[in-house]
Order: C-alpha cells, then structure tokens, then sequence
C-alpha cells in the first residue's frame, strides 16, 4: 500500500511524504505559523463520466473568495466512475475507489499533480469492495469503511489492524467521512445510513485490541431526519456534519461541541442559513480561518461553492465550479475534496 515514506519514494521519487510540497513554487516564502495563508489550493474529486472518475484542481483566494481552474487528471486507473471517497495525508491526496471489485487508493502528488500507481486493498471490510469511506491515523495506518458493509483498520503495509465487524460492535450502514480522535484509538466517523434507518448518524468509537466499537452515536432523525454525508473536524474542537439533502427535513450544519471533553455528548443543528437546494457531499475548513467552504450541486451544470462561517453560520456565495472548469455526471458526482494552504 502507498502509505509510508518508502514506498512513497518509489512512488513519486522523493525521500520523505513531508517533502512532497517543497518544490512548489507558488508555496509562500513565510511559515503559515507566522503569517496566515492567503490562498489555498482545493482538489476536488467527481465521477466525471459514467466511465471516468477525476480529480480537479482549484486555486482560491482566501481573503476575496476568488477562485481559478488550474488542471485535472483523470483518474482512469478505477476503470470507470468508481471514485467514492478522498482524504488528505502527508501533503498526498488519496482517492478512493474500486478497482476490479477490490477497494483501491489512487495517491496524487500535490506538489507535481502526478499520479501514483493504484493499489488494490484486497481484504477489504466490504462485500461490495469499495472505498466507501476513509481516514488515515496519525500513525500511518489507514480505515476503509465499505458500502453496506463495516469497516477495517489497515496498516501501512496493507495488514489488517481491527475491524468494526468482529462481534458486531458497531451496527454501521456505510462510512463516509472519518477523523482520528484524540489518539489512534479513537474515530469519529459519519454513517450515511445509521442502522440502516434512513437517517445519517455521527458515530464515536474506540478501539480495544483487534475490535472498533461504538461509544456513542447522534441520530439525525433528533433533528427532522436525513442523511449525512459530510463531516469537517475542525480546529475549534467541534465537529461539523452536513446534511445530504436529498429532499429531507434537515438542512442545517449539525455542530457537535468541544469533542475532546463531550465526545458526541452536546450535537445539535445550528441556526443561521440552509445549506442549500442540492446535494451536499463534501466539506473542508479554510487554512487559518475559522470558515468552511462546501459544495451543494442540484445538476451537472449547477456546482455551486460555498463558504460559512462558524459564528453566525451565514454562507457565502463563491463560484458556480462547472462553468469555470468542474465536470461531473450529475449532482450526486462531486464525491470528495481536500485543501491544502499555499
């Protein structure tokens, strides 16, 4: 699996994942830890085609909300429209996907925007072999949750770790978006389909041994009922989930406090602006800013880009992505999409 900094070397010829972004020219010359960035680069991946999937790349300035095309790459490794899923790890971007009926990571180098080579993970937790969901540890080690199926924890030499499914545990319909806890022994993790009720629950769980298991669980059903899809853990300490909106109830930001201390124990929907008429899949927090930007798509040709803040949750109209370069099938194809500061 293309996960630590060897592999990562025959991958893309470099000698560190922490290098992967000091070539970049358009990097600013001083630390974000003394002056705030003031643009970003966004990546978002989409089933371009019903035989294509591909990851597309964004520039955005962070004080303006101005945004520019700068290229794409298709991601044909997948074979199809396969691409599910995306997450952000040592300055590599990860699709995931499927390939062959085995569930499959395809890295991307920020750096250069080259592709590495697709590795099947061939055990995964799913009997539809997809990457549904997934998240990297702080250790290296990686979860891939499947489609109607549980999820595993694997390491970076593809071995599996623990598993949600060893005792049935954690009654999970299919992950989405995952983030590490406080340590490598704790993950909170979005249930699209949370025991299968048809409303999106958060989940928190931990990990003992060789088994994940579930310690608390919000139910969107609390909150007028829906699914949930996208998750941001953001550096405030809470979490921020976003319903799907396929037409539901809920159409506010889920916000759950301080989750350090609560855990899951303090959820609730926040007021201030609807995310939208769309389909809301994916979400991610500005670097040095408190904001978030997502997407809510009701077609191929309306891709529309947002940014809330986290004080009043008042969202801002950026970009309309598909006339400036975004391609997508239809409104349920923008799968995945990551950030990274310049």
């Amino acid at each position: 699996m293309i996960l630590t900094a060897f592999s990562l070397t025959a991958c893309f010829g470099i000698s560190d994942p922490a290098s992967l972004n000091a070539d970049d020219s358009s990097d600013s010359e001083t630390s974000p830890e003394t002056s705030p960035a003031t643009h970003a680069t966004i990546y978002i991946g989409t089933q371009k085609t019903s035989s294509i999937s591909a990851l597309f790349k964004f520039r955005l300035n962070i004080s303006d909300n101005t945004i520019s095309f700068v290229d794409s790459v298709d991601l044909t490794a997948f074979g199809d429209d396969n691409i599910r899923s995306t997450f952000l790890y040592n300055q590599v971007i990860y699709a995931g996907g499927r390939n062959s009926g085995s569930a499959a990571f395809i890295p991307v180098n920020h750096s250069n925007f080259s592709l590495g080579s697709l590795e099947d993970v061939s055990a995964a937790a799913s009997v539809r072999g997809i990457a549904h969901g997934m998240c990297f540890l702080s250790n290296g080690n990686f979860i891939i949750g499947g489609y109607n199926q549980e999820f595993t924890e694997y390491s970076s030499s593809n071995n599996s770790i623990a598993t949600s499914d060893t005792s049935g545990a954690i009654d999970i319909n299919s992950m989405t978006r995952c983030f590490e806890g406080d340590n490598t022994s704790e993950l909170y993790f979005i249930d699209y389909d949370g025991n299968s009720d048809s409303d999106g629950d958060i989940v928190y769980a931990t990990k003992s041994g060789s088994d994940w298991s579930e310690v608390s669980r919000y139910d969107l059903s609390s909150n007028g009922g829906g699914s949930l899809y996208a998750m941001v853990k953001h550096t405030d300490g809470n979490l921020y989930a976003f319903p799907q909106n396929l037409g539901l109830a809920a159409k506010n930001i889920i916000q759950c406090d301080s989750v350090s201390t609560n855990k899951l124990g303090s959820c609730n929907a926040t007021s201030g602006d609807t995310i939208g008429s769309g389909i809301v899949q994916t979400a991610v927090q500005i670097p040095d800013s408190n904001d978030m930007i997502y997407i809510d798509a009701t077609s191929s040709s309306n891709v529309r880009l947002y940014r809330v803040n986290t004080t009043s949750f008042t969202r801002t109209f950026i970009a309309e992505l598909s006339g400036i370069g975004l391609i997508v099938r239809n409104q349920f194809g923008v799968r995945g999409m990551e950030i990274i500061a310049e």
